[in-house]
C-alpha cells in the first residue's frame, strides 16, 4: 500500500458498516442475491466496500451500482431474451464470415490484412461468443459489409459463368 495511506480506525469502520447497512439495504440485498452480478468483479468489490466499511462509498460508486441494478445484463429474464437475440445474430454472422472468406480467398495476404472485413467480422463474432450484445452502429456496419460482399460474390459468380454467344441462342 501507499506509505501515506492511513487505515481507518475500528470505530470508523463500524460506523460505516452501520451507516451502509441502513442507507444501502436495497443495493446490498441485490448485490448478494443476484447470481450474475456476483460474477462481475466490480460489483463484487462494491459489495465488499458496503459490507466491510473499510473505505467510503462515494456517490459515483452508488450511481454505478444503481445503473447495474437497472441494466438488462444483470436481469435474468431479460438476459434470456437477449441470449435468444444473440443466437439469431450469431447465425447471421457465421454466414457473413463464410461469405467474406469465400470472396477474399483468392486475394493476397496484404489485401486481407489491410482491406478485408474479415477482422471486423471476427471481432463481432468474438463479442457475440462472450455473450455481449451489439450496438446499432455495429449492426449497421454488418449490414454494409454484407451488402458489399454480397455484390462482390454475385460478380464473382457472373464472371465465372460461361458466356453465351448469340449463335447459341438461335
Amino acid at each position: 500500500m501507499n506509505r501515506f495511506y492511513k487505515k481507518p480506525s475500528k470505530e470508523t469502520i463500524q460506523k460505516r458498516q452501520l451507516e451502509f447497512s441502513k442507507k444501502y439495504t436495497q443495493e446490498i440485498t441485490w448485490l448478494e442475491n443476484n447470481q450474475i452480478a456476483q460474477k462481475d468483479n466490480f460489483l463484487k468489490d462494491m459489495l465488499n466496500v458496503l459490507k466491510s466499511g473499510e473505505r467510503p462509498f462515494s456517490e459515483k460508486m452508488h450511481m454505478s451500482v444503481k445503473k447495474a441494478m437497472t441494466n438488462p445484463r444483470f436481469d435474468i429474464k431479460k438476459n434470456i431474451e437477449l441470449k435468444g437475440k444473440i443466437d439469431a445474430i450469431k447465425q447471421k454472422v457465421e454466414v457473413l464470415v463464410d461469405l467474406v472468406r469465400s470472396v477474399d480467398e483468392h486475394k493476397g495476404e496484404y489485401y486481407i490484412q489491410n482491406y478485408s472485413a474479415i477482422r471486423f467480422v471476427r471481432s463481432i463474432q468474438n463479442q457475440l461468443e462472450d455473450g455481449r450484445y451489439l450496438s446499432k452502429k455495429q449492426l449497421v456496419a454488418l449490414n454494409k459489409v454484407f451488402k458489399r460482399y454480397n455484390t462482390s460474390m454475385d460478380k464473382l459468380i457472373n464472371d465465372n459463368k460461361p458466356k453465351r454467344s448469340q449463335n447459341d441462342e438461335k
